[in-house]
């Protein structure tokens, strides 16, 4: 099942095409860049928000939950924007003039290679324990057989703080990017423009569950016959 938007639009209406130019694939990789990491600004200052009522010690467990939710997502969104794959990605050395960058962007990879995608990790542990009588006491037993386990729920305001540093950064280059691109698009656009006004009106195609273990076409931007 495929859900298509293409209406042809009304004669006094702007005509819409898709840009069909091999740099479209890249520029709309930094638009979805972009607004990736404006979620995980969103996400961090929600979860600082919610923190900003409560001691350490003393949010419900309601709201932990909740702010683990955050959590998980704002270094889920943050990693796969430098993260290898099908869309262009950004390049950690866009904090090579930044002191200390570098290293707090290792540790949210990190966070999320081994502690969000893998169970086997630093941040979180469980062990079974039991549970016996005081060594005091002269009436050796076992009371029960319990589980001592800790998982991280989120970090320190300090590095929520340094993650929308590090996001703030890395969104100005997103954007950077994205704007060279554009106005190379734009540029094409304008010396193509007979050209451009006979493709076929843009159509935005939402796939199906049966589409989503398919990888997604690197070339984008080009009309399908």
């Amino acid at each position: 099942m495929r859900i298509s938007v293409n209406e042809e639009p009304k004669d006094h209406e702007d005509y819409i095409v898709e840009a069909p130019y091999p740099e479209a694939g890249a520029a709309a990789d930094y638009h979805l860049i972009c607004s990736d990491l404006a979620d995980v600004t969103v996400f961090s200052q929600a979860i600082l928000k919610r923190l900003s009522d409560y001691s350490e010690n003393d949010i419900p467990a309601e709201l932990l939950a909740e702010i683990h939710a955050f959590w998980v997502a704002a270094v889920i969104k943050y990693a796969r924007c430098f993260n290898s794959g099908s869309r262009s990605r950004l390049d950690p050395s866009i904090y090579s003039a930044f002191s200390g960058a570098k290293e707090a962007h290792d540790y949210f990879m990190a966070l999320r290679n081994q502690y969000i995608a893998h169970p086997d990790n630093f941040f979180e542990d469980s062990r079974v324990v039991v549970r016996l009588t005081s060594k005091v006491n002269p009436e050796k037993a076992v009371l029960n057989v319990a589980v001592f386990s800790y998982r991280q729920v989120n970090s320190s305001r300090e590095n929520l703080q340094t993650l929308i540093n590090l996001t703030a950064k890395a969104q100005a280059a997103a954007t950077q990017h994205f704007e060279a691109i554009r106005d190379i698009i734009m540029k094409k656009s304008i010396q193509d423009i007979e050209m451009l006004y006979s493709l076929p009106y843009a159509s935005l195609t939402i796939p199906g569950l049966d589409k989503l273990k398919e990888p997604r076409k690197r070339q984008r931007g080009i009309p399908q016959s």
